[in-house]
């Protein structure tokens, strides 16, 4: 009895083209031209001014968000990048 574990081909050759479609299988219809569910949508400078503007307003980024049309994490993102805070200003108790 042979207790070893044939494997078909070697793992150095393996691609992730592999895993899209069965060897042998057509691509159904319209599969070539799907696109990605999430796209990454550039800033503009009005954007970043309502951005500024919605922060000194001390709205919090998930109202800011959906104003934006943008995710938190995004808000979050630019917000850092541009330098604001969403933090009250102000002296401590």
């Amino acid at each position: 009895m042979n207790n070893e574990v044939a494997v078909g081909r070697d793992c150095a050759t393996f691609t992730g083209a592999d895993l899209l479609a069965p060897a042998g299988r057509d691509r159904a219809e319209g599969e070539s031209q799907m696109k990605l569910a999430h796209v990454i949508k550039p800033w503009t400078p009005e954007e970043e001014e309502c951005l500024r503007s919605m922060i000194s307003e001390r709205l919090r980024p998930d109202e800011i968000a959906v104003k934006l049309h943008r995710t938190v994490q995004s808000i979050n993102k630019r917000a850092r990048k541009l330098r604001l805070s969403f933090k009250c200003p102000g002296p401590r108790p």
